[in-house]
């Protein structure tokens, strides 16, 4: 595995914070942490790593393999789409 030492260098020298460290080399492998979102007269959609769910009062909810979930917050939904992706991984 190739590190990427100037990233490393920076967070090291302090030029850049820990976050900023984390996000970048998360981009470098591939990692696409951000939310997407947009509405209009049906409702207000969220999108997540390609899967998508509508807002339904305090709930935001999706459809995956016949089955519904549900979400109370965005960092739920956000965990519950990584745990999924886990098990369809394995």
């Amino acid at each position: 595995m190739d590190f990427p030492l100037d990233l490393i260098g920076a967070y090291k020298a302090g030029k850049i914070t820990r976050s900023e460290f984390c996000r970048r080399y998360a981009a470098m492998q591939g990692h696409n942490d951000s939310v997407t979102g947009y509405s209009n007269d049906g409702g207000v959609f969220l999108g997540y790593r390609g899967r998508y769910a509508q807002t339904d009062g305090h709930l935001i909810s999706w459809v995956e393999n016949y089955q519904q979930y549900t979400a109370r917050t965005i960092k739920e939904f956000k965990i519950k789409i990584d745990i999924l992706e886990i098990k369809a991984a394995a």
